[in-house]
């Protein structure tokens, strides 16, 4: 594949313009002209468009394997518990053991600390045991009475566990009960989107269990129901989030070496934007359309028919 370095100049040699070529010595600072590092700006934003201009992408998709346990959404947290604790309800006694923490359902701002805690049930309690509002104390190894409120159950924000994953494709999710040892038997869940959820999880008191349903919250995160009564493991596709050209030896390496020239067009097609130069656009667009026909035709998934969002279950 031809590094940054080489499209760079392949850029310049195309839009005919009088300037030398670039070399790994003085890529970093070019000599005499700023038209150099708009050449550069431009292969390098070039790339990073492409990756954002489609999520669905083939070349974008990886597939990645987690395992989840049940979580609790805390708010009004007085004292954040540690990887350990056995945390109880006040009022309800369940237990459970925090086993990760997470930030990404607190409310910035607001001045209250909120926490998403995984857990390890205790004496086969659920995570949908815990009452509503109900205080939260820290019972083991320590002692720490009214150490945050119960505000709901947690989402997965996949985000913070996998690295490089710009969005989740909801409609891959596969669950697995490790427990099933007989047949390891993936279930794929279905998605549902989030303006029909609540005809799905239709309240606190919703059962807990294997899950059968997957949803998009607003934020971004994922929720599932039933909610989690145990350990799971689940396997989906993700896009990647979009890499950037930075050093004269980067490689493009996310989009197949056919379809790489896309992005010296791409900047030609900018300079002659940049330099009010009809000739030099409309050549460089013709050539952009062209690879990006190819692109649609060989990596976008083809089309099928999704579920009716105005579907409710048991209508």
């Amino acid at each position: 594949m031809s590094t940054y370095l080489e499209l760079v100049n392949d850029a310049m040699a195309e839009a005919k313009v009088t300037l030398d070529p670039l070399t790994s010595a003085n890529f970093d600072n070019p000599p005499r002209t700023i038209l150099y590092n708009r050449f550069k700006s431009w292969v390098a934003r070039a790339y990073k468009e492409l990756l954002l201009r489609r999520k669905e992408w083939r070349f974008r998709t990886e597939r990645a394997t987690l395992g989840l346990y049940p979580r609790l959404h805390l708010t009004n947290v007085a004292a954040a518990p540690l990887v350990g604790d056995t945390i109880q309800g006040q009022s309800t006694g369940v237990q459970g053991v925090v086993l990760a923490l997470y930030t990404h359902e607190d409310v910035e701002d607001d001045g209250v600390t909120e926490l998403t805690v995984a857990l390890a049930m205790v004496d086969n309690y659920k995570v949908t045991d815990f009452s509503l509002r109900e205080l939260v104390d820290i019972v083991s190894p320590g002692s720490t009475v009214g150490m945050a409120q119960v505000k709901g159950i947690g989402t997965y924000n996949l985000r913070s566990e996998v690295a490089n994953l710009a969005a989740v494709d909801e409609h891959s999710i596969r669950l697995i009960d490790p427990e099933d040892a007989s047949s390891h038997t993936r279930v794929v869940l279905r998605a549902v989107p989030w303006g029909n959820w609540g005809s799905y999880a239709t309240g606190w008191d919703a059962s807990s269990g294997q899950p059968e349903y997957v949803t998009v919250t607003p934020s971004g995160d994922l929720q599932f129901y039933p909610y989690l009564d145990k350990y799971y493991t689940i396997d989906f596709e993700f896009s990647r989030k979009p890499s950037e050209l930075v050093n004269w030896d980067d490689i493009p390496s996310e989009i197949p070496e056919e379809y790489q020239d896309y992005l010296l067009w791409k900047a030609v097609a900018d300079f002659g934007d940049y330099d009010s130069n009809q000739r030099i656009y409309a050549r460089a667009n013709k050539n952009l359309e062209q690879y990006l026909y190819w692109l649609e035709r060989d990596h976008i998934e083809d089309p099928y028919f999704g579920p009716n969002r105005f579907y409710y279950r048991g209508i």
